[in-house]
């Protein structure tokens, strides 16, 4: 227990194909609790070099009325998006422009709606914003749907929603 420590506390290395490390939680208790005073550092870091594989992977199989991931922030010093170096409490960066997966990707087979936005804030904020879009179309949405449409498919049938410049 040393603040000018650079070095590891603890350190596992595993070059086999089993479990790096394997935590048994049996109890009604928190598995892993990671307490961190770091103020300009990661709490959690992952540096993987999966290619096929999931980096996170949780499964919530018995989960009746929980959440699988949440993050939640309770600091009146968050910073809106697009203030310097602030991103949003959640961010997903697909960071190469020759990437061509998407950086979101929502399944729901239930019935329940796949993506909900619960916008509470005061005065009333956009609950959705696109930065990036660009275009004016004076053509019918279902050919020119990319230059000043957004197509949103219900039920399989295509629908476009014009979007406009603030001008």
């Amino acid at each position: 227990n040393n603040a000018s420590s650079t070095v590891p506390a603890l350190q596992v290395a595993n070059a086999g194909t089993g479990n790096g490390l394997f935590i048994n939680q049996d109890g009604n208790g928190i598995a892993l609790n990671i307490g961190s005073e770091a103020t300009t550092a990661h709490c959690v870091h992952i540096d993987s070099g999966a290619t096929t594989g999931s980096v996170f992977y949780a499964v919530a199989d018995a989960l009746t009325t929980g959440s699988g991931f949440r993050i939640t922030s309770d600091s009146a010093n968050f910073a809106a998006a697009g203030a310097a170096d602030a991103k949003g409490l959640l961010t997903v960066i697909v960071d190469h422009a020759s990437a061509t997966g998407d950086a979101a990707y929502i399944r729901n087979d239930g019935t329940g709606i796949a993506l909900m936005i619960d916008q509470n804030g005061t005065p009333a904020a956009s609950a959705i914003r696109f930065d990036g879009c660009t275009g004016t179309s004076t053509k019918s949405p279902e050919t020119d749907a990319e230059a000043g449409f957004i197509k949103i498919n219900i039920d399989g049938t295509d629908r476009y929603v014009p979007f406009y410049a603030a001008s």
